[in-house]
């Protein structure tokens, strides 16, 4: 999983608290939904989507149920104003990016969770990432069955909802549906329908909460045993990929082979000395420059295909690069802003850098210490280098080309949490001041 899709997945409680607030006509519900859904839109765009449709699908209920007023509509549009004010400097260079560059589209591919592969990873423990055994961990679904058998004894309650929306994403999560099929619709976006698991999880939180507030549930023993279970578990299943990490890297360190697997393994035990490699360790073809012309493979089937492998092969051969040419460069060496290698030639020639040429990107080529002119070619930069031995360094500039929307995000930021703690704080010397009789 991508740091940022952990990040997004994190603020949705934030998202949701901000909701819950703006039902109930809090003021700071406006600024906490416009904060989580900015934090998201900063984080990931695909996260971002699949909340707003969350939201969207939550006021459509309480449209249906005659519970959504004019009122709350204006709050909900205030808070999406601000959230763009806060993400506006990264939605706007990932819109500017899209637009300006063709792309290649994540892997095409639409995968639903294996329940018998999940079941058995869930009662091992194993938290290892998966795209069709993921699960809830024991302790959520071992809930999530609490509260599903509680909706026979129990036949009224505001949790009741929340419980069979968790239960009705969980089921749709599955391989129950022919997810394949939707596979060339905007749907398969979502690639894995193990995402789904994150918002299940959330609603489990919320029926159990407004289930034990309904049922005036007041033990804390139990309560503080059920939270150290809780711990026990998570802290059990992130050791065991600890240790299986280490007895892997130990593993290949004893195979002279340079297998697929054996490279994999020694690149996933993460150290100072290989975290290049990790980093370069390039398996999707995502959001590479795709070629002008893609023939298609008539034997391959997106809507019937179920093995991503084949589906990333596929979407490997839109990518536009010249892999054989890559190769006549050495000794690469990168940061987050610059690459640099060497390469010798014979005689001097235009070449492909081994790097993806982005439209609208502020690129500097530098060979042999000089500014070089470089331009775009199929997908990558290109540049004429001289004969004999070449040290060649790629740099972005780390100067915002739209530094006036990063000022803007911050403030955005800024004066929402002033606006917070000025709140609270006339909220609290208000509430002194009517203790006090004044």
């Amino acid at each position: 999983m991508a740091i940022g899709e952990a990040f997004g997945y994190a603020f949705l409680p934030l998202v949701i608290f901000g909701l819950f607030k703006i039902w109930k006509n809090d003021k700071l519900g406006i600024v906490w939904l416009a904060i989580g859904m900015g934090l998201v839109g900063n984080s990931h765009i695909l996260s971002l989507l699949l909340f707003t449709i969350l939201i969207a699908v939550l006021e459509l209920i309480r449209i249906f149920r005659r519970k959504f007023t004019r009122r709350e509509f204006k709050q909900l549009l205030l808070s999406a104003l601000i959230s763009i004010l806060m993400a506006s400097y990264s939605l706007y260079n990932v819109i500017t990016w899209g637009l300006n560059n063709k792309l290649v589209t994540p892997t095409p591919i639409l995968l639903g969770m294996n329940p018998s592969y999940g079941l058995t990873n869930l009662l091992n423990n194993d938290i290892t990432e998966s795209s069709t055994g993921a699960h809830m961990g024991l302790a959520v679904t071992l809930l999530l069955i609490y509260l599903a058998a509680q909706l026979f004894s129990h036949p009224t309650g505001q949790w009741r909802y929340w419980t069979i929306g968790a239960l009705s994403l969980w089921i749709l999560a599955q391989n129950w549906i022919d997810w394949p099929h939707f596979s060339t619709t905007p749907v398969s976006l979502l690639q894995f329908t193990m995402r789904i698991l994150t918002i299940v999880s959330l609603l489990i939180m919320i029926g159990l909460i407004l289930f034990l507030n309904q049922v005036n549930w007041n033990s804390t023993a139990t309560t503080i045993f059920a939270g150290l279970v809780i711990v026990f578990i998570g802290v059990s299943g992130v050791t065991q990929i600890h240790e299986r990490a280490d007895q892997d890297f130990h593993w290949a360190q004893h195979h002279t082979q340079p297998t697929t697997l054996v490279k994999r393994r020694l690149i996933r035990h993460l150290t100072g000395r290989n975290y290049l490699a990790n980093v370069n360790h390039m398996t999707m073809p995502d959001y590479h420059i795709q070629k002008d012309k893609v023939r298609a493979d008539p034997s391959f089937h997106p809507q019937t295909n179920q093995d991503f492998q084949l589906a990333l092969q596929q979407n490997w051969k839109k990518v536009a690069f010249d892999w054989n040419g890559a190769r006549q460069f050495k000794h690469f060496r990168a940061t987050d802003q610059t690459v640099n290698f060497d390469i010798t030639l014979k005689q001097q020639r235009s070449v492909k850098l081994p790097v993806v040429g982005y439209h609208h990107v502020n690129y500097q080529v530098i060979v042999n210490g000089d500014n070089t002119t470089f331009w775009h070619s199929g997908g990558q930069l290109k540049a004429k280098l001289p004969a004999g031995s070449n040290k060649v360094e790629v740099s972005i500039s780390n100067e915002s080309r739209h530094l006036g929307l990063f000022i803007l995000s911050c403030f955005a930021y800024l004066i929402s949490l002033g606006y917070v703690f000025f709140y609270r704080s006339r909220s609290r010397k208000d509430a002194q001041a009517t203790r006090s009789g004044y």
